[in-house]
């Protein structure tokens, strides 16, 4: 053990608060020792660990884990998106070839050999199945070979068939949409060659096939209309949009989401500084109308009541509520110290309750509860001593 093994240099990291005053090197070493610590506790542990245990070991190591994230990005030991996704779509693979080799084997037993978890592994044959691009031939092969499927074994259920073809009912659903879609548009438009002259119908016949063109006028609107459906329909549901919700809406449109998306960038479509401020203000209000008519109301479900996910809100109070809090951290020896008045109090008034105790201390009352259960063998050691 890299810190057990340093005496001197632990002794120097305690007289030292949340790392201040270190240098790059004890910097570094503390930050190889949770890397280390950490990939143990997940090959224990079987999963990935919680952030409840990651804060853990940084409070062994004396410092928090936010010091232990910003160190990561000062030596660049976090990896890119990019990294993580080539090593999801290797281990998807990985997955498949097993399953080829024994279709018997349940996900879960793969999820072991590859030693990661259940939940892990759908994640990554999910970035498998969305980096995959189908032509039009390509759907409606698969379209057909699900009907043919289906066909033959009327009593197969399309479950078994979507996983037979490694396609989501989802996708089938909204491929048959859209095809049928340009299937119907096909048959209007050749309808309306018939009435046009020789020279235009042979001009017709000789761009059909080829990518539409696509005006920036016309690309505009596109986006605003997409936008307007996002809006209503985020606002009826009362929740951010999958991204499956939002590719429908531009199936509708009759584009890609994709293609949404690189005009947005292309035209600079974001509201005005000024009306979005004006907007953020407005949450805020009613945000604090809600949490006065309703205390305790969580902060999540009013976020949803407005609209927007829980981390926008958090963002909008940063800026425009001046009663905003940011979360204090404390070290283990605060927490503890913390658990030791709660204790004294606890038995000169046994029966006030422990929400009182934590608004006391100006904390919240999950905090408090996680810091008995963590440091209660810690406090009844320092007290059987002292006696």
């Amino acid at each position: 053990m890299l810190l057990n093994n340093d005496n001197n240099f632990m002794e120097q990291l305690k007289k030292k608060q949340n790392g201040r005053g270190l240098s790059d090197e004890e910097k570094q070493k503390i930050v190889n020792e949770f890397i280390k610590r950490k990939e143990r506790l997940a090959i224990k542990l079987g999963i990935v660990p919680s952030w409840q245990k990651t804060e853990e070991i940084a409070d062994e190591l004396g410092v928090s884990i936010r010091s232990i994230f910003t160190w990561k990005k000062e030596f660049g030991l976090i990896e890119s998106k990019e990294y993580f996704t080539k090593k999801k779509l290797n281990v998807a693979k990985q997955f498949e070839k097993l399953k080829k080799q024994n279709s018997r084997m349940t996900n879960l037993e793969i999820a072991a050999k590859l030693n990661v978890t259940g939940s892990q592994l759908a994640q990554c044959r999910k970035v498998s199945h969305s980096k995959k691009f189908h032509t039009d031939a390509e759907k409606r092969e698969l379209l057909n070979q699900f009907d043919e499927i289906k066909r033959k074994n009327p009593k197969l259920s399309a479950k078994n068939i979507h996983k037979m073809l490694s396609i989501s009912r989802e996708t089938l659903r909204r491929w048959r949409k859209l095809l049928d879609e340009r299937d119907k548009l096909d048959a209007h438009s050749s309808n309306d060659d018939v009435m046009l002259s020789g020279d235009e119908a042979s001009k017709l016949s000789e761009n059909k096939g080829r990518k539409r063109i696509i005006g920036d006028d016309e690309k505009q609107r596109i986006v605003k209309k997409f936008l307007e459906k996002k809006a209503q329909l985020t606002n009826e549901l009362g929740i951010a949009l999958s991204w499956q919700k939002t590719e429908e809406i531009a199936d509708e449109l009759g584009v890609s989401i994709r293609s949404i998306t690189n005009w947005k960038k292309e035209f600079v479509i974001i509201p005005e500084k000024s009306d979005g401020e004006k907007g953020k203000i407005e949450v805020v209000k009613h945000y604090k109308k809600m949490k006065r008519q309703n205390p305790k109301m969580p902060n999540k479900e009013i976020a949803t009541k407005l609209g927007i996910i829980r981390n926008r809100l958090d963002i909008y109070r940063k800026q425009f509520d001046p009663d905003y809090q940011k979360a204090k951290f404390y070290n283990n020896e605060t927490k503890i110290e913390l658990v030791k008045q709660y204790h004294q109090i606890k038995r000169n008034d046994p029966q006030l309750p422990d929400e009182e105790i934590a608004k006391l201390f100006d904390i919240c009352t999950t905090s408090l509860c996680l810091w008995k259960k963590q440091f209660a063998e810690h406090v009844l050691s320092d007290e059987a001593s002292e006696r």
